[in-house]
């Protein structure tokens, strides 16, 4: 009976979220990078740096869909991402024992926000590294940080977003605490590890074809790879710049500000009464979720 309540769940999260971002996602051309990463996946071209490697073949598959234009097609990415990672955060808050009805509810607030809402009507590499991040955990947390699937995918994690280093220290934790001998983990992580990443090797393949969307310095030797990833053109990559407490309360104060654009007072007062409930009921996942905000902000 458990099962089926939270199979219902899963099919309604995403059923629903499917719907209302259908209802809304753009049928052209968005603002920002959309343009650019429509055109990559169209010519399979390089995006600026990193390059963003999976997005770009992950947005291609998308492209054989008989449906609308182009730039529809690749938004429509971006909207099955939306009800995925919402059906993800749903399962992660049951692996946690949270109540069904919170768990359910808390999915579709998220699935509803302001800000998942805006990313699932475009193609952007934000959700694609939710979505990679809450399989992480699951992962995580179905085998007790022992799958060997988690080098794998932080790997491919890695191709799509930087941010993805926040993970780290899940599947160092995984190897660390897997029985077998300490030189088989560490061969099997970084092969599976450089498996993930190989999907890097996209960047000098493209590079050298010459393709019709491609950035400044070509990916086609290795000195344009290097570049490529480092993000030189924009001088630094975003973690080599350090951050102070200044900054850092600044960023508190600009996140209250948007919580309430996104609905009202009473919303920051039920967010700080979740958060005082979640520490109770699972202190990990609580704990987690404050490292990952920090290491993001």
């Amino acid at each position: 009976m458990k099962r089926n309540h939270e199979l219902f769940g899963l099919i309604l999260v995403f059923l629903v979220s499917g719907a209302i971002y259908l209802k809304t996602v753009c049928p052209s051309l968005y603002l920002e990078d959309s343009g650019e990463f429509i055109s990559s996946a169209y010519t399979l071209g390089i995006n600026h740096p990193p390059g963003y490697p999976l997005l770009t073949l992950a947005n291609k598959i998308i492209t054989f869909l008989p449906i609308g234009a182009i730039p529809f097609r690749v938004n429509l990415f971006g909207t099955l991402l939306g009800g995925i990672g919402a059906v993800l955060f749903l399962l992660l808050l049951l692996r946690f024992e949270i109540t069904y009805p919170i768990s359910l509810i808390s999915a579709l607030l998220l699935a509803a926000s302001r800000l998942w809402w805006s990313q699932a009507l475009q193609p952007e590499v934000y959700l694609l590294n939710g979505v990679i991040g809450l399989l992480i955990l699951l992962f995580f947390l179905r085998s007790s940080g022992q799958s060997m699937l988690l080098p794998l995918l932080w790997g491919i994690g890695f191709t799509n977003h930087y941010l993805i280093l926040g993970f780290v220290p899940l599947v160092f934790w995984g190897s660390w605490k897997d029985q077998k001998p300490l030189f088989s983990r560490m061969i099997g992580g970084l092969i599976l590890l450089l498996l993930g990443m190989a999907i890097y090797l996209y960047l000098p393949i493209r590079g050298k074809a010459n393709t019709e969307v491609g950035w400044r310095h070509s990916p086609a030797t290795l000195s344009g790879v290097t570049t490529m990833l480092s993000r030189k053109q924009f001088k630094r990559i975003e973690f080599s710049h350090s951050v102070t407490l200044k900054e850092k309360w600044l960023f508190l104060v600009d996140f209250a500000k948007k919580m309430m654009e996104q609905g009202t007072f009473i919303l920051l007062i039920l967010a700080g009464l979740g958060a005082f409930l979640l520490f109770h009921q699972a202190k990990s996942l609580f704990f987690w979720l404050c490292y990952l905000f920090l290491v993001n902000s």
